[in-house]
Formats: C-alpha cells, structure tokens, sequence
C-alpha cells in the first residue's frame, strides 16, 4: 500500500498537468489584469505639454492613456488652467487636471510653455541730433504672451547713431521675458532743429491707462496742456493738487447719476500718451452698490 501510493504521488503525467493548471492560471490573471487597466480603470497622463496662445484640449481622452473608454463616460476639470473665453492658453505655467471616471477623480498636470518669439512690426524713428530715446520707441507692435518685450540693439557702435543727421538702418533683436528672440531691423532719422521731446509733450491723445480697466471711460479729473514724463512727476504742481484732492470729500465730484451713493474705494489712474507721458489722471471708485465709476471735475 504504501509503495502504491508513493508511485501515485510521483506520477509525472498529474505533475506536468499540475504545472500546466498553475500557468493557465497566471496567464488568465494577467489578461484580467491587463483588460481591467485598459478597459475599465484609466490611466491619467502625468503631464501634457502646450504651447501658451494655443486652445487647450477639452478632450477628457486627449489626458488619459487607454483610448477605448468612451468620451462620454469622463469628465475632464481644468479650471485651474489660465485660460481665456476662447480656451486660449494666457500664461505660461504648471496647472492640474482632473478626470472624473465611475466616481473615481484622478489628476494629472498641464505644463503650458512659451517657445515663441515675439511678433514685431516697427516704425521710423525720427529724433533731434544727440537727442535721447528708448530703443522701444522703435516698435509699432510687439505681441508676446511673456512680455515685457526688451529691445537690445546687435551692434553697440549703433549707440552713437545720434550724434550726426542722417538715416540709418538698425538691427534690433527683441526678446520677451523668458528670452525667445526674434530679429528685425528699423530705421532711425536723425535731423537738425527736431525735437523729439516737443513731440512727447504735445500729444494729449490717450493711449493707455495704469492701472489697466477695461471699464475706462477717458473721463479724467485732471488733464495736463502738455504732457510731462514720470521723471518730472514729483516735482509737479497740479499732481500735488491731485493729491490733495485725494484727500477730499469725493463724493462731491461723483457722476449726477450715483449722487445718492457712497464711495467705499478710490484709486488713482495715470493715463498715458503712446510715448509714454503722462497727459492726466482718474479717479476710480467702487460705490456702495458694488459698481465702479469714474469721477469728474
């Protein structure tokens, strides 16, 4: 009995089958396994790269690894992704996603660059002899998601430019804030008798305002006959004046529609001339209805 069963226990024949059951086994794990990963779990991306000033994805599957999940089943989140109305990537940043599947969330990260050199249109630049200016004054145009945009001159030598009349060419190379440049060259006139700062001063037309709001309505409290540069700012009689004004009871200066209100902020907003002087100043106010106006005087 005893060497029967010893003969039945070595059998080779239920070893090999034993084995073969064991395989199979693991062979069907690993297939469920794998089918679970790809067609019931997702598989989030760690990161996905865009370009700033290019639309974002709202492709939920354009995150995940195993393409086969319907679109319709996941919901993607990325409003921490700076963004404008028209999905158009602003600002340059690391942002999380989140995927919504079965009531499960997973997350990933955006990366949105900049590689991108600016686009640059300039204009001649006419100045007096041996008068300053800035190199920036070449440029009509700079659009750059990573301003500001610097301008360097490629040939130093060019710095003297100035000091006799003519016409040059300048190559200039523009950058933005994260260093992508582009080339371009510009034309600087140089003349006797011109004063290019008779120029500066006597453009009152509003270019731009500091702060920046969309909601400005070139109404201004103070408006100068001849613009001045920030340089000569703290030694002006009527800025002082706007100081003090600050200082009074500006309710008495509300527009005649919110004369029933009260002014709860009040911020003062240099405006600008395309040169960069400073031609006046607003007064900005939140009301105590919530809304903003603008003073006048």
């Amino acid at each position: 009995m005893n060497e029967d069963l010893f003969l039945e226990e070595s059998n080779p024949k239920k070893v090999k089958y034993g084995i073969l059951t064991v395989l199979v086994i693991i062979i069907l794990v690993v297939a469920g396994v794998i089918i679970y990963s790809r067609f019931i779990s997702i598989r989030t991306k760690k990161a996905i790269t865009f370009e700033v000033g290019t639309k974002i994805s709202l492709k939920a599957k354009d995150y995940i690894g195993n393409k086969r999940i319907k679109e319709e089943l996941l919901t993607l989140d990325i409003d921490d992704v700076e963004k404008d109305e028209n999905n158009v990537l602003t600002k340059v940043g690391e942002y999380i996603f989140y995927i919504e599947y079965k009531g499960k969330t997973t997350k990933g990260k955006v990366i949105v660059q900049d590689t991108t050199a600016p686009t640059v249109k300039t204009e001649d630049l006419v100045i007096g002899v041996n008068e300053e200016y800035e190199l920036d004054e070449f440029l009509s145009v700079c659009e750059d998601y990573s301003k500001p945009c610097t301008v360097t001159l490629k040939n130093e030598s060019d710095e003297s430019l100035s000091e006799k009349a003519g016409e040059y060419e300048v190559p200039l190379t523009v950058s933005d804030s994260l260093d992508n440049k582009t080339s371009i060259t510009a034309k600087l006139i140089v003349k006797e008798g011109y004063s290019r700062e008779a120029l500066r001063k006597g453009d009152l037309n509003i270019d731009h305002i500091d702060p920046s709001y969309d909601d400005f309505n070139n109404k201004l409290v103070l408006k100068y006959n001849e613009a001045i540069s920030e340089d000569d700012l703290d030694d002006d009689d009527k800025y002082n004046d706007l100081l003090e004004l600050s200082a009074d009871n500006l309710n008495n200066y509300l527009p005649e529609e919110y004369k029933g209100n009260s002014i709860t902020e009040s911020e003062i907003i240099f405006v600008y001339n395309k040169y960069n002087y400073i031609i006046g100043f607003a007064f900005r106010v939140k009301l105590d209805n919530g809304k903003y106006t603008y003073l006048t005087k």
